[in-house]
């Protein structure tokens, strides 16, 4: 069977190899066609787009698919794709190998930037002459021997580097055999959770309201979870949070009759997780100095903070 087969895309990509490909068949036989395309890298960030293809033969049959792009998805040099389409073509040309099977394999789809991928390839020999000299290569490389239906399995670990999607191709070949398995994963980066700015007074008069404003802001793809924002001190106070997202203002309002005469330190202390429930923590210190108080601006302070300590509510400042 002779044909034709042309593809086509959506506005946002371009096709770097011919469009066009001419395609001969023997009786009952099986070809793979590919065709490197080439996205806009002036696509928005903020959004993942779904660009759709068709592919349409001389005679008329036509198949249409799409495929997805993201900011976050690896970035392929032209070279990098290359050498992925060269060892594909190799893997169809070479007649040994459709008789080795590649299944890889790793325990989950997401994992922390801090986290190793721990992984197995299990490799078969599913023909009828034993396969000498492959070689794999993921972690480190290995060298093996396989007889006529025989398996071996190679165990793999890999530390990450960067955050993003990863699509990552493990090839076992010889000078007969080249073949291909694909492992896709997720790699988080660790939470981050700022303490961007702080807003406070930093001399009072006795008696006035005041208020602390803590600026919040995220400073990573992957959201803190269980987010605690505790204020010690003389001032005292407490935020709390299943998730944050973005930038919040957090206002603690106080009288500064709870303060002591001279200086105030008071700690604002940031505690987050992901969802390994590891810990995250920081904090940063403000002084809050509050005037020379007279003898009754004294008595009154300590009768409100007596107040306070025993659970009295009284509109009557004084003692």
């Amino acid at each position: 069977v002779e044909t034709d087969l042309s593809l086509s895309t959506s506005s946002g990509t371009q096709i770097i190899s011919p469009y066009n490909k001419h395609v001969l068949l023997e009786p009952s036989s099986e070809k793979n066609i590919y065709w490197i395309i080439k996205v806009d890298k002036n696509l928005n960030s903020m959004y993942r787009y779904e660009m759709p293809f068709g592919i349409v033969s001389l005679r008329g049959t036509a198949t249409y698919n799409a495929f997805d792009s993201s900011v976050t998805y690896p970035n392929y040099s032209l070279g990098e794709i290359n050498k992925l389409l060269s060892d594909l073509v190799k893997q169809d040309s070479l007649a040994y190998s459709r008789n080795v099977n590649l299944n890889c394999s790793i325990s989950q789809e997401e994992y922390y930037i801090y986290e190793e991928i721990i992984g197995s390839c299990k490799i078969t020999n599913i023909g009828n002459v034993i396969l000498q000299n492959l070689s794999i290569c993921i972690d480190k490389c290995n060298t093996l021997e396989l007889g006529i239906g025989r398996s071996s399995q190679i165990n793999f670990t890999i530390q990450p580097e960067n955050p993003g999607f990863i699509e990552q191709t493990i090839t076992i070949k010889n000078s007969e055999i080249t073949k291909t398995s694909n492992i896709k994963y997720t790699i988080l980066d660790q939470p981050k959770l700022l303490i961007n700015n702080i807003t406070y007074p930093v001399n009072v008069s006795f008696d006035n309201e005041h208020e602390i404003v803590i600026h919040l802001t995220t400073n990573s793809t992957t959201l803190p979870q269980n987010v605690q924002v505790v204020i010690i001190g003389t001032l005292q106070g407490k935020f709390e949070f299943e998730e944050f997202e973005g930038d919040k203002e957090l206002v603690l309002r106080f009288n500064s009759e709870e303060l002591k005469q001279g200086n105030n330190t008071v700690e604002i202390m940031v505690l987050y997780y992901d969802s390994n429930q590891k810990e995250y923590y920081s904090s940063q210190e403000i002084v809050i100095e509050l005037e020379k108080l007279t003898i009754k601006q004294n008595l009154q302070r300590i009768w409100t903070k007596l107040q306070r300590t025993l659970g009295i509510t009284d509109t009557n400042k004084n003692p």
